[in-house]
């Protein structure tokens, strides 16, 4: 399943062959009830010959090219979109594509597409308008029968890095790994790995902003990780009770769902959920706090008599104490003799008889 340009339908890869695109509207009171629409049977007929086992499928980041790979017969297409015009078609030397990913290489003027076979092995496939052409083979990290499974391409601070999964022989777990090339024509070489788990990965996705890499398990556990140094950010162990098929972040990269084997859904948020309040919210309620502070400060100060009575008595009791009379009598600068002389007056005032007029008032 793979959501469309702009959020206004969804493809669907059927298991017998071919592609389904459901258009997603709303019903219900205020349109708060989310509902799919098949599209005309013009649409189906200019997919009718997509006609082979769907395994995977992604949009370019522009929007208007899909790559559709193949379980069948290790066959790609790319397809121009909304028109679904097939652009160019190739077959991989393994019978089924696992996963593909696209990347605008502007050096190159073409896009990368990279396709990850059910035999482990990555390729990169340049596209442009003299056809489509193998850029390059990536060479696997060093271990026990390694397999690639999964890629993903992402730019960060890193730039342009394509990170993959790679799977070694059973007992030796699963790695994540990020290969980057110098420049147009260069090959690609592999920066930096990482083990992932002990267990065999089977989903991975790449948040938008190019900040954290998810990956799904094959005992059900779920591990986000940071690019820069592949750190583990947030792990479940137990996000489903079998492997997880699918990891996906969510727009706003705060959260990751994953579809596990189960038929069920698990979401990590990586985020805490904030207020909607902005800073700017709060700055202005502290300064609304202040403000009625002073206020208050300014007029007990000029109206001493209308303190409650608990700080009158309080006042009075601090007035007597040795140590605030001889602060008082050797105070020096004026703003302190100001002080004094208004605890002084408060003081003086009789606590019993502003308990009577505060009563009377109530």
């Amino acid at each position: 399943m793979l959501m469309c340009p702009w959020g206004a339908s969804l493809l669907l890869g059927n298991a017998d062959g071919g592609i389904r695109r459901l258009q997603i509207g709303f019903e219900g009171p205020n349109n708060s009830k989310p509902k799919l629409v098949e599209v005309s049977a013009a649409f189906q007929e200019v997919m009718s010959d997509l006609t082979g086992e769907v395994g995977t499928m992604t949009f370019n980041t522009r929007g208007n090219l899909l790559a559709v790979g193949f379980k069948e017969n290790g066959g790609i297409k790319v397809i121009s979109y909304p028109s679904m015009k097939t652009l160019v078609e190739w077959r991989l030397q393994d019978p089924e594509v696992k996963d593909v990913d696209w990347c605008h290489a502007p050096g190159l003027q073409q896009e990368l597409l990279a396709a990850v076979a059910s035999d482990g092995t990555c390729q990169l496939w340049g596209i442009g308008q003299e056809g489509v052409k193998m850029q390059a083979q990536l060479e696997p990290p060093k271990g026990d029968k390694p397999k690639f499974i999964r890629c993903r391409f992402a730019r960060n601070s890193q730039g342009l890095l394509l990170y993959v999964m790679v799977n070694m022989r059973a007992s030796a777990g699963s790695y994540l790994a990020a290969y980057a090339s110098e420049g147009p024509g260069k090959p690609w070489q592999l920066v930096k790995k990482v083990k992932a788990h002990d267990q065999l990965a089977s989903a991975m996705d790449i948040s938008q902003n190019g900040h954290w890499v998810a990956v799904g398990f094959a005992d059900g556990a779920l591990r986000v990780f940071g690019t820069d140094n592949f750190t583990v950010v947030k792990s479940e162990p137990v996000a489903s009770i079998a492997f997880v098929s699918s990891v996906v972040f969510n727009a706003d990269n705060n959260a990751v769902l994953a579809v596990g084997g189960d038929a069920n859904c698990y979401v990590m948020e990586l985020v805490p959920r904030q207020s909607n309040s902005g800073p700017g919210f709060w700055f202005l309620l502290l300064l609304l706090l202040l403000g009625a502070s002073a206020m208050a400060l300014l007029h007990y100060w000029q109206n001493p008599h209308k303190l409650p009575y608990v700080a009158l008595q309080q006042l009075q009791q601090l007035s007597k104490q040795e140590h605030i009379t001889q602060a008082c009598s050797n105070g020096s600068f004026l703003m302190w003799q100001q002080v004094c002389g208004w605890v002084q007056r408060a003081a003086q005032i009789l606590p019993e008889e502003r308990l009577f007029d505060q009563h009377d008032e109530l």
